[in-house]
């Protein structure tokens, strides 16, 4: 009977010393990183110091794997965890039980975690005290850790029922940019209730998706590149993101005023530039890679035909029913394989474009090459821009004086989605 009183005496002093070492340990670099208050951030130095002297020695000591609590390695968390811990952003001082609940300090440290890695600082915030974390302030903090990252988007398409937003724009906001950077896809109970706790595995996935986007440094994939970055003086005019189109209206996927390509077909662009450089002219730019979904976008709009607000201005001789007919609409688009590009030349000094008769995207017999209804001098300066694309390795579309798709395409059979971003 001793003996059974002694050894529960001394679990119950083990209990408490390890309870109290989980506890320092857990909040430390917490409370070092945020007790100065929410206008005070440290420095990629200081945050470094501070997960040295914390112990975080994982990647440094692989056979420390304390992933002991996890049952079922085949589980949809696992992955996401895997990746964390192996880059040295968990540890064993914190439960690696996946439908545990987070607290906020749990989250805001991982995510400052990951943007380190970049050496990027992510700013005291002014956290909620105590409690478990929901979903709506998952999403927020994770806005403003992909907003510090330089992840923002301008606007998100996604779509998610009001029922379960419950008035609140600012958090509907965050959780639209989110799911628009795919760092939240969806839900393992396949729910969207932003007051539901967030667990262990939902907060892993989060941060694992976040670290790709921070490693990667863009939100493109691989093979795509923004064309500004390679040509720095193009002109971009995004029609589709603007409602001066033939629809009308911003179209489906194109969420921000950006033209991307692939890497091969911007890199041949950048030789058609430098080549009108010379020249004294510069390039404009419409449109480059197109979404599938903005093709289908296209779609709907045509077999709509009460819908002709913009009639006047593209397709004034065109009777909308017989667009597809015709061929001005199609259901798919060489434009989303990511080596056409649609655009025209600018006099460098004035701004002003060349004239080439009829304006982009203008549906009728003039907007052809070699049409019969335009002058000699507007068919030389098509011409010009024609001989100097097909030089640089683009084929021309005979119907639009302004399309042009490249010879070589690195993807010929494949029509991607990814939205304009």
């Amino acid at each position: 009977m001793r003996n059974n009183r002694l050894n529960a005496a001394l679990v119950g002093v083990l209990f408490i010393l390890g309870a109290l070492f989980g506890l320092i340990y857990e909040t430390s670099f917490t409370q070092k990183a945020f007790a100065a208050g929410p206008d005070v951030f440290y420095s990629a130095e200081e945050v470094s110091d501070m997960l040295q002297e914390e112990g975080d020695s994982l990647s440094q000591n692989p056979e420390n794997n304390l992933l002991g609590d996890i049952s079922d390695r085949n589980k949809w968390f696992y992955p996401h965890l895997s990746e964390l811990y192996e880059k040295g952003l968990l540890d064993g001082a914190v439960s690696f039980k996946p439908d545990s609940p987070v607290e906020e300090e749990e989250l805001v440290d991982l995510l400052a975690k990951v943007l380190l890695t970049k050496g990027i600082n992510f700013e005291a915030v002014q956290m909620n005290e105590g409690g478990t974390l929901n979903r709506g302030r998952m999403a927020s903090l994770l806005a403003q850790a992909a907003g510090v990252a330089g992840l923002e988007t301008q606007e998100a398409l996604f779509e998610v029922e009001k029922r379960i937003i419950k008035e609140d724009p600012q958090v509907l906001k965050d959780l639209r940019q989110v799911f628009d950077l795919g760092i939240i896809t969806g839900y393992p109970d396949g729910s969207l209730h932003l007051d539901k706790r967030v667990s262990r595995g939902e907060m892993w996935a989060a941060a694992s998706r976040l670290l790709r986007l921070v490693e990667k440094g863009s939100i493109l994939p691989d093979g795509f590149v923004y064309l500004d970055e390679v040509i720095p003086d193009a002109v971009l005019e995004v029609r589709y993101y603007s409602n001066d189109n033939f629809t009308g209206g911003r179209v489906d996927g194109y969420i921000a005023p950006k033209v991307i390509l692939t890497v091969e077909a911007a890199e041949a662009l950048a030789g058609v530039a430098d080549e009108f450089r010379q020249q004294g002219l510069i390039l404009k730019i419409f449109d480059g890679y197109r979404p599938q979904q903005a093709v289908n976008n296209f779609v709907r709009w045509a077999a709509d035909v009460g819908d002709t607000k913009m009639k006047a201005k593209y397709y004034p001789d065109v009777d909308k029913k017989d667009l597809f007919r015709l061929n001005f609409i199609a259901e798919k688009s060489s434009h989303s394989r990511g080596s056409t590009v649609d655009l025209t030349l600018l006099n460098a000094e004035t701004g002003e474009e060349l004239d080439m008769a009829s304006g982009f995207d203008f549906f009728g017999e003039i907007s052809h090459h070699n049409s019969g209804l335009i002058s000699e001098h507007q068919l030389q300066n098509r011409n010009l821009l024609k001989g100097v694309m097909e030089k640089h390795g683009f084929i021309p579309y005979p119907e639009e004086w302004w399309h042009y798709t490249l010879d070589r395409e690195p993807y010929p059979d494949t029509y991607f989605d990814f939205p304009v971003r």
